[in-house]
């Protein structure tokens, strides 16, 4: 490899990380938007739980926008979080929110291992009120929340998910592949 490509290389992963740093710093200047409608949701257990609830004793919620157990990519990402969650719960709360009903969440995240809580936001607007939904067309990533100390829930920040996001880390790792992706897609089971 020549030493200008690896110079390149070099300057491009320190302007990621400055523009990672820049995302981060104006993340912090959004405006909470107090949240004032009711989402029930229900748990893995069939329960009937708010977005207050989802909580736990945190101020702060991380909640993924999952698509649902037919998704691929968005199990590759839940796959991830759930080898992090012990990180991630020393941080936040976090939730992975999907519209399959929650017998079908529960089936799935057992056959996947997953340790996290989820909800199913079946028959509710959640997904359309955060920019998650629009008709049939379902769009990934997640949404940040705080809680304040009368219990006021307030969303914070929104983002997607998609192939090179820097929620899942394999697609990094793949492009230091000598043939990077090479149509590599993540699958179901191998």
């Amino acid at each position: 490899m020549s030493e200008n490509l690896l110079a390149e290389i070099r300057e491009k992963e320190q302007q990621i990380h400055n523009l990672r740093t820049d995302l981060a710093r104006l993340r912090l200047q959004v405006k909470r938007k107090p949240i004032d409608k009711e989402y029930s949701f229900k748990n893995l257990k069939g329960q009937t739980v708010s977005l207050a609830d989802l909580f736990g004793s945190s101020n702060e919620l991380f909640v993924v926008q999952n698509m649902g157990e037919w998704c691929p990519y968005c199990t590759l990402w839940a796959d991830g979080f759930n080898g992090v969650l012990h990180h991630i719960q020393n941080r936040c709360a976090f939730a992975v929110i999907s519209d399959d009903p929650s017998s079908v969440q529960r089936d799935f995240a057992e056959s996947r291992g997953w340790r996290f809580q989820m909800a199913s936001s079946s028959g509710t607007t959640f997904k359309e009120d955060f920019g998650f939904r629009d008709g049939n067309l379902q769009t990934p990533g997640a949404s940040t929340f705080y809680k304040d100390p009368s219990g006021q829930v307030f969303h914070c920040n929104d983002t997607f998910f998609g192939p090179g996001d820097p929620f899942c880390g394999i697609w990094f790792m793949i492009d230091m592949l000598p043939e990077g992706e090479n149509n590599w897609r993540p699958k179901l089971s191998y």
